[in-house]
C-alpha cells in the first residue's frame, strides 16, 4: 500500500476572513443590482437573485485567497453560486405555481439546504487538500446557518429596544456579519486541516 504523505499549508485566516467580509459586501452590491434589474422588467417577489449575488461575491473573494496557495480553479465560484441558488430557485418556482409557500421560513430553509449543497460541491474541489467531505459539509452548514440566523434576527431587534439608533446599529452589525462569520468558521477549519500531498 502506498504511504501518502502530506505537508501542511500555511493558511491565512485573517486574510480569508477579511476577503469573506469584502465578498459579502460585494455580494450585497450584486443583489441590489440584480434586484433593480428584475424590478425594472416587471419581475418581482423572487429571492433566487439573493443567492446568486451573495454566492458570486463570496465565491469570488474566497477563490482569490485560495488560488494563491492551492491549484483550485475558478469553478470554486461556480459551485458556490450553484449550491446556494438551487434551493432558492426551486422554492421560487414552487411558490410561483402556488405549490409551496415557506413564508417567513423561506430564507432560513433555503440557506440551510444551500449550505449543504455548497459544502458538498466545494468539498469535491478540496479533496486533494486533505479536507474531508463530511467535515466540510458540516462546517458549511454551521457557517451559513449562523449567517441566516443573524440576518433573520433583524426582524426581532425591535423587541430588545425601541431606541432608533440602537436598532439601526444592531441591525447593521447583524447584516454585515455574514462574511465575518463565514470567514472565521471556515478559515479556522482550513487552517487546521489544509494540506497538500507530497509527490
Amino acid at each position: 500500500m502506498k504511504d501518502t504523505s502530506f505537508i501542511k499549508l500555511n493558511f491565512p485566516v485573517k486574510k480569508w476572513t477579511t476577503y469573506n467580509f469584502l465578498g459579502w459586501l460585494l455580494g450585497t452590491i450584486f443583489v441590489l443590482i440584480l434586484s433593480s434589474s428584475f424590478d425594472a422588467i416587471g419581475i418581482e417577489n423572487l429571492q433566487f437573485f439573493v443567492a446568486v449575488g451573495i454566492g458570486l461575491g463570496i465565491g469570488t473573494a474566497q477563490w482569490i485567497v485560495l488560488k494563491r496557495i492551492t491549484e483550485i480553479k475558478k469553478n470554486w465560484i461556480t459551485v458556490t453560486v450553484i449550491g446556494l441558488a438551487i434551493p432558492f430557485l426551486t422554492a421560487d418556482t414552487l411558490r410561483y405555481f402556488e405549490l409551496l409557500n415557506l413564508k417567513s421560513l423561506f430564507i432560513p430553509f433555503c440557506v440551510g439546504i444551500g449550505s449543504l449543497l455548497v459544502g458538498f460541491l466545494q468539498s469535491k474541489l478540496l479533496k486533494n487538500y486533505n479536507i474531508g467531505m463530511l467535515n466540510w459539509i458540516i462546517i458549511s452548514f454551521l457557517s451559513w446557518t449562523l449567517i441566516a440566523l443573524a440576518v433573520y434576527s433583524v426582524e426581532y431587534t425591535h423587541l430588545i429596544s425601541k431606541n432608533v439608533l440602537f436598532g439601526f446599529i444592531t441591525n447593521l452589525v447583524l447584516l454585515l456579519s455574514g462574511g465575518i462569520i463565514l470567514g472565521i468558521i471556515t478559515g479556522k477549519h482550513l487552517k487546521r486541516n489544509l494540506q497538500v500531498e507530497l509527490n
